[in-house]
């Protein structure tokens, strides 16, 4: 994540995104509704024998399918729902550090530094005193001042105050520049750990060791986005092979 990916990236394209795997969540939700209350029950009154028993086997089958289809996408929803929402606070910050820059003329550079112009006086010679670039402090590295002494200095550092008087406001627009795509690494990181556990291999049988993996899905969603989740994750009290004794392939 850098300053230009995050600038160009679109919450709401991950809102919609959401809104599909909703879409498929209820669904997925219906059909397991009409399978289970409806068509299952009605079978049951109208049929006997080896064939009725072989098809409420497959319905069963059908209704987990259905259920972890419902689990799975809602999980997914609540996952870009809540990185949508998330990543747009660091995004609007970065926005009005860059139109900030922007107003007073500063460049900012492709690895986020802010090259400001020359300002003041030197009360020696009477010339401006050179511009330069300085790098943002994120709160976990040091920023390094390019463009004023030593490159190895910090930009605001006690012990050497740089006079040319763009060089304080260049600093910190570049470390709020520093501190939103900080936030918004933190952010794609917990998400993306997230979303890349709501995979599921080609052919899965839905058993009781794939609902058992389902309940450490809906942990790992909760650890990223558990603001979300109240709503948004239909699961039952019991798992259809608890309700039902059955597996499925889905």
């Amino acid at each position: 994540m850098d300053h230009l990916t995050l600038k160009a990236l679109k919450p709401t394209e991950y809102a919609e995104a959401a809104d599909g795997y909703h879409a498929i969540s209820s669904t997925a939700g219906a059909a397991l509704d009409r399978i289970d209350k409806q068509i299952t029950a009605t079978m049951r009154k109208a049929n006997k024998g080896e064939a009725a028993d072989a098809a409420l086997k497959q319905l069963r089958k059908l209704s987990e399918n259905f259920h972890y289809t419902q689990v799975e996408c809602g999980l997914v929803a609540a996952a870009l729902d809540g990185f949508s929402a998330e990543i747009a606070a660091p995004r609007r910050r970065l926005n009005e550090a860059l139109d900030d820059a922007e107003a007073l003329a500063y460049m900012v550079n492709t690895d986020g530094t802010i090259t400001y112009p020359a300002g003041g006086k030197n009360q020696l010679t009477g010339e401006p005193i050179p511009g330069g670039t300085v790098l943002g402090n994120n709160g976990l590295i040091t920023g390094n001042d390019t463009g004023f002494q030593s490159p190895g200095l910090v930009p605001r550092s006690p012990q050497l105050k740089n006079p040319n008087p763009h060089h304080a406001r260049a600093a910190e627009i570049a470390d709020r520049i520093a501190h939103a795509v900080r936030e918004a690494q933190e952010i794609d990181d917990r998400y993306s750990k997230a979303l890349n556990k709501l995979k599921a291999a080609p052919g899965l049988n839905v058993d009781s060791k794939t609902w058992a993996d389902a309940a450490t899905d809906v942990d790992v969603v909760s650890a990223a986005a558990s603001q979300y989740l109240q709503d948004q994750i239909p699961l039952d009290s019991q798992p259809p092979t608890a309700r039902n004794g059955g597996t499925a392939s889905a």
